[in-house]
């Protein structure tokens, strides 16, 4: 099961698969952690996603900057790639993150 999120540059997300509005009140995003769900964010404007922990958290997480500017932050200092944030900075860019079971890992 995937769900797909459109995130604009105000915060208001809408989640495609079930045609449900989500109001949001800032930018900021908190990625969900359902367990067996992957994640897909199509991201308008300047977008800051925050992933949650990677600890048992085997979802697979796809961003993809449609305009503007994304940031992807971890948790507890966890690290992309060991970072622990990572910006898609060209339009149309895309990444797909996994966990190894304690860090987040770009394929």
């Amino acid at each position: 099961m995937a769900k797909v999120l459109t995130i604009n540059a105000i915060g208001n997300t809408q989640e495609i698969e079930n045609r449900l509005t989500i109001p949001l009140s800032t930018q900021n995003v908190t990625a969900g952690s359902a367990i067996g769900t992957d994640y897909i964010f199509l991201c308008t404007g300047n977008c800051i996603i925050t992933l949650p922990t990677a600890v048992n958290n085997f979802n697979k997480y796809t961003i993809k900057n449609t305009t503007g500017s994304e940031t992807i932050n971890t948790t507890s200092l966890q690290t992309i790639d060991g970072s622990t944030s990572i910006q898609l900075l060209v339009d149309n860019q895309s990444v797909d993150i996994i966990s190894n079971g304690s860090n987040w890992q770009i394929i």
